[in-house]
């Protein structure tokens, strides 16, 4: 082999990163909020973790959401569902409107779910209650799942991705072992005492 031809494919193997499996369906649909270049989503897709969707009409119907708005939280028994349908990251700036959000879960009938709390991991919002990044509520949910070995490889994409399930390890646990809604709601409260998803989202209104 040529050095030229050596040299090349060596850079041909640097721009692509090597495509990942994972046990459940992931869409990524960005509402455009924030830098590409920063958004854990876009990365999420460019190693085959995720599939990028630009149109309402690229949802499958009856998908299921993460949704920080949700009032249903995700728990263990749902797992072969997700398994079957795959669910949604709609990823848009926690500074802007969900607005449009909330018109593609009316469109497409989504069945939003939203996550326990848990602390975030990544360097923007360090150590933040509910704040997480796409990559790190994708991981969430494929642990609380059972699906750990998926959330291990979702986070491995980034230096910092195991710093979330160390962070997280006890809730993670326990949310995992969940045999029912109100067990992860126990769990939730047990952690994080009555800190309300509600008041983190809109500041202690509503």
């Amino acid at each position: 082999m040529s050095g030229k031809s050596y040299i090349s494919t060596r850079l041909f193997h640097h721009k692509m990163p090597r495509e990942r499996k994972i046990s459940v369906k992931i869409y990524v649909f960005q509402f455009g909020d924030d830098d590409p270049r920063k958004c854990t989503s876009v990365k999420m897709a460019r190693f085959g973790l995720a599939r990028a969707v630009k149109r309402f009409s690229e949802v499958p119907y009856r998908l299921y959401a993460l949704d920080p708005f949700a009032k249903s939280v995700l728990f263990p028994g749902e797992r072969e569902t997700v398994i079957k349908r795959g669910f949604l990251i709609a990823d848009f700036s926690w500074r802007g409107s969900p607005e449009p959000y909330f018109k593609l879960r009316r469109a497409r009938h989504l069945i939003p779910r939203r996550l326990p709390l848990l602390l975030a991991a990544n360097p923007t919002a360090w150590g933040r209650p509910y704040k997480l990044s796409s990559v790190e509520a994708a991981a969430a949910a494929l642990y609380i799942l059972g699906l750990k070995g998926d959330a291990e490889e979702v986070l491995s994409i980034y230096t910092w991705g195991g710093r979330f399930l160390e962070l997280n390890r006890e809730p993670l646990q326990e949310y995992s072992r969940a045999r029912s809604i109100e067990e992860v709601l126990r769990a939730e409260e047990e952690f994080f005492g009555e800190l309300s998803p509600r008041e983190l989202l809109y500041g202690g209104k509503g």
